[in-house]
């Protein structure tokens, strides 16, 4: 299960790479819809970047649904003890379009993400305006 997780980061990681050189090459455009961003292209490159990372999102899909060696409807009793000694942190980032809604336990981890939400939209308006300009 581990080196299905493997291979399908791998693919995603080199889908990315090939849809990058696509976007030096000038085979990808990028565009919005609304709020919604997307990207289209033409090429080698562009077909085979899209190919890997439906692949690796595909794989991932089948590791994470492969019950032959865990079985995700187990619920394990734990004791009261552990319960009051762990305490789990973490947040997420919601991006729809370029409006970030940003989620987290704790205003450490929220700012953290809010910097790395407003830097995600700023590389993506900066990419759509280089790829537009680019033609």
């Amino acid at each position: 299960m581990r080196l299905l997780k493997l291979i399908s980061f791998l693919a995603f990681a080199l889908g990315i790479t090939f849809v990058v050189i696509s976007a030096f090459r000038g085979e990808i455009s990028v565009g919005f819809i609304l709020f919604f961003p997307f990207i289209y292209g033409e090429g080698f490159y562009a077909a085979i970047g899209v190919i890997l990372i439906f692949i690796s999102i595909l794989l991932f899909v089948i590791g994470l649904f492969n019950f032959e060696k865990h079985n995700v409807f187990h619920i394990e009793e734990k004791p009261v003890g552990d319960e009051k000694n762990r305490q789990v942190e973490g947040g997420g980032i919601l991006l729809i379009g370029p409006i970030p809604i940003v989620i987290g336990s704790n205003w450490k981890i929220v700012l953290i993400l809010i910097s790395l939400a407003v830097a995600i939209v700023i590389i993506t308006f900066l990419l759509s305006l280089n790829l537009a300009f680019a033609k």
